[in-house]
């Protein structure tokens, strides 16, 4: 019940001001409720299967509308994830599966370029685990809904990916392409 809940209010959260780089207008994000992602034991272990960009939030999460986003206001990112029992594994083992934001400055449009950033978020953490692992018996895959903000952004384009500490790029859509998009601020 919490989940449902969580989801009807990231529903009523706002996104808009952003085009996905990659994996690009071909791969819409699966609506809440949706088919879930291609996420069997064989694929990978999180799946970013809707997402969401905008500096309101008060407007619908998980859709990916082609505006500027307004410099001076905070800028938000919302991250609909799925995870099977590898990820819950690496979980489990982990204490949490760690996911970096990186935001990266792409062209500045008033002054040097702002220096790139990186914000940390954690999926999950072993005293959830027997929920999830009841999620994935019954669905095949385990949701986590997540969001990351920076308070404000320099004017200009800004690119932004998702990887494992290592580098990994996660998978984000149906395609399974590397998590990545580009938005522009001012």
């Amino acid at each position: 019940m919490p989940g449902r809940i969580l989801l009807c209010f990231c529903a009523a959260v706002a996104a808009g001001g952003a085009a996905w780089v990659n994996p690009g207008p071909a791969s819409a994000p699966a609506e809440p409720g949706g088919p879930p992602a291609p996420n069997a034991a064989a694929g990978p272990p999180l799946v970013v299967s809707a997402w969401g960009l905008g500096s309101n939030p008060s407007l619908a999460a998980y859709s990916a509308a082609a505006a500027a986003i307004p410099s001076g206001r905070p800028f938000y990112i919302w991250l609909k994830l799925e995870g099977n029992a590898a990820a819950l594994d690496a979980m489990q083992a982990e204490g949490g599966l760690p996911v970096v934001v990186h935001w990266t400055p792409e062209i500045a449009t008033a002054g040097p370029p702002a220096p790139p950033l990186t914000t940390r978020l954690v999926v999950g953490n072993p005293r959830l685990a027997p929920a999830l692992a009841g999620e994935i018996e019954h669905t095949g895959h385990f949701t986590w809904h997540t969001w990351t903000r920076k308070d404000t952004l320099s004017p200009g384009r800004w690119s932004v990916s998702l990887t494992y500490p290592g580098g990994k790029p996660l998978a984000c859509g149906q395609e399974l392409r590397p998590c990545r998009f580009s938005f522009t601020v001012g």
